[in-house]
């Protein structure tokens, strides 16, 4: 978060980590983060990640089934914004965050399936930045704090209209599931279906 008023903070926000359970998808445990940071000195503060943020079983919060993906994307849009809007209430009114995190998650967090399958579960080059605003502004009280991407945002991606409404998004889910499998990818969508759970 960077705003005119602080130096830039970076947060550690545990609810926007990748999908998926691959070892390439966990995190580390929180004593191994502390120590990284301390012995680097990093302006990172750690205060929302909690012991067993990183394990992805079947009873985490974290688990890798689209359910439980979407509920800990609401729940990071609602953190943000509310970060936000109290920064803006103590007087910044030029408040920017970067939110960095994984291609596969992002399409959940900003519940945008369009092209999701262009690249290997993303349609995020990496490295891709993307402009974003609250649908209903940083002081409204929409239940989800859901996210449209502006329109400038989506012409320096050759886009040049609209980000798709959420009904044409809910069509496209289940479409952007299938080319993840076909990529050889996790479903998270039949993530227990994939360990023979029911």
């Amino acid at each position: 978060m960077s705003t005119k008023l602080t130096v830039p903070q970076i947060l550690a926000l545990p609810d926007i980590q990748e999908t998926s359970d691959h070892l390439s998808d966990i995190g580390s445990d929180l004593s191994s983060l502390q120590a990284l940071i301390g012995e680097n000195n990093l302006p990172v503060d750690l205060s929302l990640v909690k012991d067993g943020w990183h394990l992805k079983t079947r009873e985490s919060r974290y688990n890798p089934h689209s359910d439980a993906i979407s509920a800990r994307a609401v729940d990071a849009r609602l953190t943000l914004r509310r970060i936000i809007r109290d920064l803006v209430e103590n007087g910044d009114d030029d408040v920017q965050v970067a939110v960095i995190t994984h291609g596969g998650f992002l399409h959940f967090f900003m519940e945008d399936w369009e092209d999701a399958w262009t690249y290997p579960s993303t349609s995020w080059r990496n490295c891709e930045t993307r402009s974003y605003v609250f649908e209903d502004g940083i002081m409204g009280d929409g239940g989800e704090a859901r996210l449209v991407e502006t329109g400038e945002s989506r012409a320096k991606r050759g886009k040049d209209y609209p980000m798709f409404g959420r009904e044409r998004q809910l069509e496209l889910f289940p479409v952007a599931m299938q080319e993840w499998e076909k990529q050889g990818l996790q479903r998270p969508d039949k993530w227990e279906h994939q360990l023979g759970m029911k």
